[in-house]
């Protein structure tokens, strides 16, 4: 949706609501309106904040028609999610949530008479912050599309009888509180002379993060490609446009028409990242879009999903791989810089590593925060994702060619 949308619809919605308030629209005139239902939508979303926020999430309970088995089934698992996805992580790091808001995208309001149906795909906006932080550091996370069933069930009183979204845990929530997960480093991963790995004793300051991104990129400069069926005059990794391309694109909905578009869509994003001329710039050479991946040189003949696409195979393609894209595993995401890659195996999933993001930005005291796709979200802090395991590979300053 472009900006001058938006700005209607939030006109839009805020005189609706007012006149909703004001007894514009009076209870019992018309079973459903689109006034009522639009005040209905808000204020239901305000208690999401609130549960956000860290308040009680019983609340939400009140927005839904509990004699319908769908409705019931559908608040309990809310409840939790809401706790287990944005409190509890948050809470666990020191962070307070603050200021927390929704942005309706794609409203679509159909009504029946004494219903209506509502499909919406919802950014939810917040800060948060630690003590002693001048100000907060925003978030955006789109929520995919909602699709949601009101129904009157009193004069001038809607409640919410079905609802259905994909959610971050796909259904699967995690079997109890936030704990921190552990941090993965391969063994066997090739280390190369281009690596440039951070201390492992300390956490780095946002001062000495954009030391090193300076000094990475110098160490990257002026590298050479071998000439071997086509000639590259740069190595280079654009660690700082990798970042900014993955900001961009990091909107709800956001997608390069250049690429390939896949359902579960983070691989995909991020290796765009890497590879954009806008981003890091990695040639499309050796590895390219659409081969298999690759281990020292060799391609196994066992295995042929795209290196770019899969997790498990972009993971492999950065750490063991013999061209392109190259990084190692450390030992604390803290100290990565932006450009950066950070895999998980999630909280909820079973497969062994099922998540990619990019460092895009950073904190007040330097966290790095992440931007990624399947969930489109802005700004995360690494250490609030309910994660059993992370790789955090401090990418190469340069790409490997034969």
């Amino acid at each position: 949706m472009k900006r001058g949308r938006i700005v209607l619809l939030a006109v839009l919605l805020a005189g609706a609501i007012t006149a909703a308030a004001s007894g514009a629209v009076a209870a019992g005139t018309e079973p459903v309106s689109t006034a009522t239902v639009q005040s209905s939508l808000n204020a239901y979303l305000e208690a999401r904040c609130s549960v956000i926020q860290g308040g009680n999430p019983s609340k939400l309970a009140t927005f839904y028609d509990l004699a319908v088995a769908d409705a019931r089934n559908r608040v309990k698992y809310d409840q939790e999610y809401l706790v287990r996805y944005y409190q509890e992580p948050y809470k666990a790091n020191g962070y307070t949530i603050t200021d927390c808001h929704f942005d309706l995208k794609d409203l679509h309001i159909d009504i029946d008479r004494r219903s209506a149906q509502v499909t919406v795909a919802p950014v939810v906006r917040y800060d948060y912050r630690r003590p002693g932080w001048t100000t907060g550091q925003t978030v955006e996370e789109g929520e995919g599309v909602h699709t949601l069933v009101l129904r009157l069930t009193d004069p001038g009183t809607l409640k919410i009888t079905q609802h259905n979204y994909d959610d971050f845990f796909h259904g699967n929530l995690p079997d109890g509180p936030f704990q921190r997960g552990q941090v993965v480093i391969e063994p066997n991963q090739k280390v190369t002379n281009q690596a440039f790995l951070p201390p492992a004793d300390h956490k780095l300051s946002l001062s000495e993060k954009m030391q090193v991104e300076e000094a990475k990129t110098i160490a990257g400069a002026g590298t050479t490609a071998n000439t071997v069926n086509v000639a590259l005059t740069s190595m280079r990794y654009d660690f700082v446009s990798a970042a900014s391309y993955a900001w961009a694109w990091a909107c709800e909905g956001c997608r390069n028409d250049s690429y390939p578009g896949y359902p579960s869509d983070c691989t995909n994003f991020a290796s765009q990242a890497v590879h954009d001329s806008q981003g890091g710039k990695a040639p499309n050479y050796y590895v390219r879009w659409g081969d298999a991946w690759y281990i020292n040189g060799r391609k196994p003949s066992y295995y042929t999903s795209d290196a770019w696409r899969l997790v498990i195979n972009f993971r492999r393609l950065l750490l063991f791989g013999g061209g392109g894209p190259h990084g190692t595993a450390v030992g604390n995401p803290d100290n990565l810089v932006r450009g950066d890659i950070i895999i998980f195996q999630l909280e909820g999933a079973s497969a062994p590593w099922n998540h990619t993001t990019l460092v895009c930005s950073y904190s007040q005291d330097g966290t790095p925060q992440l931007c990624y796709h399947s969930r489109d979200v802005r700004d995360r802090p690494w250490n609030t994702m309910p994660y059993k395991g992370v790789t955090a590979i401090s990418m190469d300053s340069a790409f490997i060619y034969p």
